[in-house]
């Protein structure tokens, strides 16, 4: 059966073509004309929008005065420049609203118990932090007793926040990045003082997919192995903001697919790798997909409509999922399988990294052929960037070689991607590669999950595990 469009959906699409003159004048160049009353075939005859085609042409005086936005963040694209975001009352309530959702139906925080909320994503213009404090704030307005604390990844302070005002609470949510979150739970458990042992302690992170074994030292570390609720990872772009959510049961489907292969293909159709498994709210967001690719219509102060996120994505709508995958239950809201993005070679602490901003030139004696990847390791550092570099016949490797490599990567990172400047800025070493050389013929082919390889003579391209 044909997926139904929402009516909300094809009344939004059409008000934006009606009043929104570079969304009218885009419909134009491609001569759709505006009915008088939208139809699913219209709406499915809208072209494919995007950040490249749509967003950057836009005339930011025109974006302020379409949507007289209250608040503007910031993000770090593929040309290194920061691209601003806008938010507005209705996208802090929808915000607010799938918070709500997390909080009472997932960590089980009743409204006018008091819960500290404690953000550790970056903060000033950056995005994910600023938004997620606003959006928490927002609870107030429906009766949670929330207070937002914003060390950002200032580790003395969140340590502080925990020691001091965490006993005075009965609940604490730490919302942060993955990488970030695991490092100094770690380097908190280790402590004599205890700030990480409070009995009502939720994670909740955003920015990047995270492994299930990431999962589970992360509830061991917060002194609850094997509870779900009590570590959650959100869906969401800078674009559109929070859009879809884990549950114990997408948590636990997600656990299948890793065990089985044939449920593995049923849930993420090939993606490549273990994605993320989420539900959503399809009142706030309408997904689709476009190929491999995910495309999202969501009311935001500069209108999405068929914007492509370049997240590489499947959809189960629930009467759907129920009937073809019957070995599974089915609850309520729909879900969305999401494996990492099309045009982003990998992420560093939640941060994208573009193909060009990792094109660096090799010294004479390596081929100039490299494999550049994350992984996870144990220790104080969960993270690492890492450049595997291949060197010609005969070479013999350096440690000049191996600062000199690491020397130029990040100084083409400083240069091209504003977050990891802030990121360097904030961590030092810990945000700089790993080299490790390999002898002629013996590169890796790939990486675990999602790599750039570059391979000499060839154009740089993003392969999965």
């Amino acid at each position: 059966m044909k997926k139904q469009v929402p009516r909300f959906i094809l009344k939004y699409a059409h008000s934006v073509a009606k009043s929104f003159s570079p969304y009218a004048q885009l419909l134009a160049r491609a001569k759709i004309k505006v009915p008088r009353a939208p139809s699913q075939a219209w709406f499915e005859s809208l072209p494919v929008t995007s950040k490249e085609s749509y967003i950057k042409p836009l005339s930011l005086k025109k974006i302020v005065a379409f949507s007289n936005p209250e608040v503007v963040y910031a993000s770090s694209g593929s040309s290194g420049s920061s691209t601003f975001w806008f938010r507005d009352e209705k996208t802090v309530q929808d915000g607010a609203d799938l918070h709500r959702f997390l909080f009472e139906q997932v960590f089980g925080i009743k409204r006018g118990e008091p819960t500290l909320v404690i953000v550790t994503f970056g903060m000033g213009l950056w995005i994910a932090g600023s938004f997620t404090a606003d959006v928490c704030r927002a609870l107030r307005r429906v009766g949670f007793v929330v207070s937002v604390a914003t060390p950002g990844i200032e580790e003395k302070d969140i340590r502080s926040v925990l020691r001091t005002l965490g006993p005075a609470y009965r609940h604490i949510v730490i919302a942060g990045y993955p990488p970030f979150l695991l490092d100094i739970v770690r380097r908190f458990t280790m402590d004599t003082d205890d700030v990480i042992t409070h009995p009502s302690l939720f994670i909740l992170t955003a920015g990047d997919k995270h492994s299930e074994e990431w999962r589970a030292e992360m509830q061991t570390l917060i002194g609850r192995p094997g509870a779900d609720n009590r570590v959650i990872n959100l869906y969401g772009s800078a674009e559109a903001g929070p859009m879809a959510f884990e549950t114990p049961k997408t948590i636990s489907l997600r656990r299948k697919a890793l065990r089985d292969a044939s449920v593995r293909e049923q849930i993420f159709a090939g993606q490549g790798g273990l994605g993320g498994l989420f539900n959503y709210l399809p009142k706030q967001v309408y997904f689709e997909c476009a190929g491999e690719e995910l495309l999202i219509t969501k009311v935001m102060p500069v209108p999405l409509v068929r914007y492509n996120t370049h997240d590489r994505g499947v959809l189960h709508v629930g009467e759907d999922f129920k009937r073809k995958k019957g070995r599974f239950s089915w609850e309520q809201l729909p879900l969305v399988a999401v494996s990492g993005r099309t045009d982003v070679a990998l992420t560093l602490y939640a941060l994208n990294m573009y193909p060009e901003h990792l094109a660096i030139t090799l010294p004479e004696h390596f081929t100039g052929s490299y494999l550049a990847f994350t992984r996870t390791e144990p220790g104080p550092v969960s993270e690492r960037l890492v450049f595997a570099v291949e060197l010609k016949q005969g070479a013999t490797p350096s440690t000049y070689d191996t600062e000199g490599i690491r020397e130029a990567v990040v100084a083409r990172l400083l240069l091209h991607n504003s977050e990891y400047r802030k990121l360097h800025g904030d961590l030092g070493t810990i945000s700089e590669p790993a080299i490790e050389l390999f002898p002629y013929g013996e590169l890796p082919q790939k990486g675990k999950d999602r790599a750039l390889l570059c391979i000499h003579g060839k154009k740089p391209r993003i392969v999965f595990a």
